[in-house]
């Protein structure tokens, strides 16, 4: 659970600031952030035909290919580390994948423990419902 996150992209640069308060049994209570920042180093915005219940139309896709960087000090496999976390993220439409590397912070080189992680999700888009609504 995530709760505070702020994030904003211009053309191809974007950043992102999370706060998450976390108890766990052994770390006790703590609240975790991370800072991140990426720049697009590939986008396109392409329209393509669908066929939806028998009718064809048109549909925009949009796609990003994105560097990413963050740092943080969220717990991975309830060890409480600052890391930093570089990564690729693919976007196409309203689904993206990110396979990030985890390198441990100065203080925290004597874990001398390189993660490799890969996340996923799906954004929801609610614009176009929000007008129908007021509308």
């Amino acid at each position: 659970m995530v709760f505070l996150r702020k994030e904003h992209t211009w053309n191809r640069l974007g950043w992102y600031v999370s706060l998450n308060p976390n108890y766990d049994s052994v770390l006790d209570f703590q609240i975790n952030y991370n800072i991140g920042a990426s720049i697009a180093i590939w986008m396109c915005s392409d329209t393509f035909l669908s066929i939806h219940k028998g009718e064809k139309r048109e549909s925009s896709m949009k796609q990003r290919l994105e560097l990413c960087a963050s740092f943080g000090n969220t717990p991975e496999y309830r060890d409480n580390v600052k890391n930093m976390r570089v990564g690729v993220k693919f976007s196409c439409g309203n689904l993206w994948v990110k396979p990030e590397i985890s390198v441990p912070g100065i203080s925290d080189l004597v874990a001398k423990r390189v993660r490799v992680f890969c996340s996923m999700g799906w954004c929801l888009n609610f614009s176009k419902y929000e007008k129908a609504i007021h509308n």
